[in-house]
């Protein structure tokens, strides 16, 4: 995308098992054009794997050894879900 250019934002957001993971594979299916603009968000969770589940991209699978820890990230919440963001390199 050019500067010129604007683009959109999309959030697929929900409860658990609404349907955001199969409706983000469809969007990239009829609209392979589309699929290489869409990123992926995936969110900090301290359960385990879920057959099928890949670290780094359903998840950043983390276990918490100490919950006390997680307060100390205010983007992280207290039932360890939430979202890593990297150091800048700025």
């Amino acid at each position: 995308m050019s500067p010129d250019e604007t683009g959109r934002l999309v959030i697929l957001s929900g409860p658990s098992c609404v349907g955001k993971s199969p409706l983000y594979k469809s969007l990239g299916k009829f609209y392979p054009e589309l699929s290489t603009q869409f990123h992926k968000l995936a969110l900090v969770n301290s359960r385990a794997p879920r057959p099928g589940e890949l670290d780094g991209v359903d998840y950043h699978f983390r276990r918490v050894e100490n919950p006390a820890l997680m307060l100390e990230n205010p983007l992280l919440r207290p039932d360890s879900r939430g979202c890593e963001v990297p150091e800048s390199s700025e």
